[in-house]
């Protein structure tokens, strides 16, 4: 009896320092802690988007999953679904390898970790895989939280500051480039009089995801 007063003793107490640390604790279906990290104190959103997106998710253990409604928490770097019960964000028990994000009109963004570390990036962190083949080209997108002050004003303001980095990857390690035309050629010196080239004769805009896209694309066929 006495062991049992201790443990409801520590388990009320457990819970009141995690409401106090704006910490929330909720169970899947099988019965597993997990933690939900709150940004009450901060403006703006820590996910790629707010709304509920649909997603197909591929897990280290139990393969894959499609019509799952995810979010994609860009500051913990970490992709959490929905409960279909509690209609709350859950964390996934299993490893999450790899999502595909699918919007309303069908087109799809690809999620993929398991590149070598580079950048101070590791194998665990999220990439954006614009185009996927012999070589591929990345964006990591982040989100850190940064305290500013107003001008005249005592009060510090907390914010979400979202920065994007692009990288091409081959045999699977990431060098990060800027959307810049020598930097790339540099990058790709094997092909660099083709891509030149190819840039010219396309009119090319390098800074445009989508013709950097072409851009890689193209030297994959050389």
């Amino acid at each position: 009896m006495r062991f049992l007063r201790l443990t409801l003793i520590t388990l009320v107490f457990t819970g009141l320092y995690n409401l106090a640390h704006g910490q929330e604790f909720i169970k899947d279906n099988q019965g597993r802690v997990m933690m939900i990290q709150k940004y009450t104190d901060v403006q703006g959103t820590p996910f790629l988007s707010d709304n509920w997106t649909k997603a197909i998710v591929r897990l280290k253990a139990n393969g894959n999953f499609s019509n799952m409604q995810v979010k994609y928490d860009l500051v913990e770097d970490q992709l959490l679904f929905r409960d279909a019960k509690s209609d709350q964000p859950m964390e996934f028990i299993d490893q999450v390898l790899e999502f595909k994000l699918v919007a309303d009109d069908g087109s799809s963004t690809v999620y993929k970790k398991g590149f070598k570390a580079s950048d101070g990036n590791t194998s665990n962190n999220f990439y954006q895989v614009l185009y996927d083949g012999g070589t591929q080209l990345l964006k990591r997108k982040v989100k850190k939280v940064i305290e500013d002050r107003p001008y005249n004003s005592a009060v510090t303001v907390k914010t979400f500051n979202e920065v994007e980095t692009y990288y091409i990857a081959k045999a699977n390690e990431p060098l990060k480039i800027k959307k810049d035309k020598k930097q790339i050629l540099t990058a790709l010196a094997d092909h660099a009089a083709e891509l030149e080239k190819y840039i010219q004769e396309n009119k090319l805009n390098i800074k445009d995801d989508e013709d950097l896209i072409k851009l890689i694309a193209y030297y994959n066929t050389l």
